[in-house]
C-alpha cells in the first residue's frame, strides 16, 4: 500500500500481475472514513473511532517491500495459493505448513483437546 493520494486514500500495490489475475476485483485504491452513525453512537458511549494512522500504514508497506525483495513474499504467497487450492491435509504431516497458516489467520477457536 502507498501513503497517501488524497486524505485517507491509499494506493493498492501488489507484487505483480499474477495477484490481479486470481484475484480481478481486487481494488487498486482504498479510501477509509468513518460511517457518521457508528462515530456518533460510539461518541455517546465516550469512545472515539479513528482512521489508521498514516505513518503505521507507510511502516506496513515498507516491510512488504523488504519482505518482497528479501523472497520471504515468495514463500507466503506459495502458502496463500496452497491453501486455496489444497482441500484435504496430508496424512503424513506434509501439509502442516498450510494448515498452520489457516490457523493463524482464522478466528475461529479450535478445540484440540477432544
Amino acid at each position: 500500500m502507498q501513503v497517501n493520494i488524497n486524505a485517507n486514500t491509499y494506493k493498492i500495490v501488489v507484487g505483480g500481475d499474477v495477484y490481479r489475475d486470481i484475484h480481478p476485483d481486487l481494488l487498486s485504491h482504498v479510501t477509509f472514513s468513518k460511517d457518521p452513525v457508528i462515530a456518533a453512537e460510539a461518541a455517546k458511549q465516550g469512545k472515539h473511532l479513528s482512521l489508521p494512522n498514516p505513518y503505521i500504514l507507510a511502516m506496513r508497506a515498507v516491510c512488504s517491500r523488504v519482505a518482497h525483495l528479501s523472497g520471504a513474499a515468495e514463500q507466503a504467497n506459495k502458502v496463500f495459493q496452497d491453501m486455496e487450492t489444497t482441500s484435504v491435509l496430508a496424512e503424513d504431516g506434509s501439509s502442516n505448513e498450510i494448515f498452520s497458516t489457516y490457523l493463524s489467520l482464522s478466528n475461529t477457536v479450535v478445540d484440540v483437546s477432544a
